[in-house]
């Protein structure tokens, strides 16, 4: 016989958790464009400035990719949790209580 526990506030809190990692990996990201700015105003060649100004544009691709990920996760986790909730309390209506 399979065994199942779920809490629910857990599962929720731990969507919330991700979506604020998101969040500042959001903020991260906008930090690292701005540093980007300023290296490349003060950095100009015709070789390793653009070749280190493509990878860094790379990593920050990258990490947009991670928090849209991010994201996505931290909203299923929230909305599994309530469908968690939700399907134990309807079991539990369902279900007619016995008098003792």
């Amino acid at each position: 016989m399979a065994v199942l526990s779920i809490d629910t506030q857990r599962i929720a809190g731990a969507g919330d958790a991700v979506t604020e990692v998101a969040g500042s990996l959001t903020r991260e990201v906008a930090s690292m464009r701005e540093l980007l700015d300023q290296i490349r105003a003060g950095w100009q060649s015709s070789e390793a400035a653009p070749r280190f100004a493509a990878a860094m544009e790379q990593h920050l691709t990258d990490a947009v990719t991670l928090k849209d990920a991010l994201i996505g996760q931290g909203a299923a986790l929230t909305v599994a949790a309530g469908q968690f909730r939700d399907a134990e309390s309807a079991l539990a209506q369902a279900v007619p209580a016995v008098a003792g």
